[in-house]
């Protein structure tokens, strides 16, 4: 058992050390590559915009440092990547309707690199003050699908959503004032949506997606109601003094 816990840290190690080793190589190149990156995700071709989210998204989760994340926010590339969220949602539902799913990659890819950048607190306030709760509350192709979109079309459009609304809140953390007025605000504009997930119809037996959003849901709501509670105790804690 020591053994292969020692070889499960070595490797744990190994990792760390590649990690290390491509983000000294890949900073070698200085502004020059995180600006030709962040061009690709704004003006690229569909394919492109997928690859440079993606490598952003690498880049970031090796990048302890977060010096990747300070070139995004202050040059502004960040607050116009989820700005951006605006225009996905017109570019959804046309390519939805159309069996275009090019724009959904591109939103997939998107949300995932805002998901890594909400696992710091440095990174989850970043995306607060560019206004990706109020962006995602106003998406209304989460709960206003075309009639051709399948079910794991459906999946791939709501899970990235719920989850990048979870890591912000285990950032945040459940006192972070604004943080929960725009998360309620939300679950009020999509309210339907989340009753629909919470929802079994009869007979019908739940998918591995289903348990996934389920479960993603569930814990924002959780995290709400603890929030709600804590406020509660702070009032009444209040009015006794």
């Amino acid at each position: 058992d020591t053994t292969h816990l020692n070889m499960g840290f070595s490797l744990a190690q190994g990792y760390q050390l590649v990690d290390r080793d491509c983000l000294a190589v890949l900073c070698s190149y200085g502004d020059m590559l995180i600006e030709s990156l962040c061009k690709d995700a704004s003006k690229g071709h569909a394919v492109t915009k997928i690859l440079a989210f993606s490598l952003l998204s690498i880049i970031l989760g090796a990048d302890s440092y977060q010096n990747w994340l300070k070139h995004l926010t202050s040059k502004g590339y960040l607050k116009h990547f989820v700005e951006s969220v605006c225009q996905d949602n017109q570019n959804l539902l046309l390519g939805l309707s159309t069996d275009n799913i090019k724009p959904l990659f591109i939103y997939e890819a998107k949300l995932s690199f805002f998901i890594q950048i909400a696992q710091t607190d440095v990174g989850a306030n970043a995306l607060l003050e560019s206004g990706i709760v109020s962006r995602l509350t106003e998406l209304t192709i989460l709960h206003q699908l075309p009639l051709s979109t399948d079910l794991y079309q459906q999946h791939q459009l709501v899970l990235p959503a719920f989850t990048l609304l979870t890591s912000l809140m285990t950032s945040l953390g459940n006192k972070h004032v604004v943080a929960n007025r725009e998360v309620s605000h939300f679950v009020c504009a999509h309210s339907e949506l989340i009753s629909g997930i919470l929802k079994t119809a009869p007979g019908v037996e739940r998918t591995k997606h289903d348990y996934e959003e389920l479960n993603v849901v569930t814990c924002l709501l959780a995290w709400q109601r603890s929030n709600q509670q804590q406020m509660v105790r702070e009032f009444y804690k209040s009015c006794s003094i």
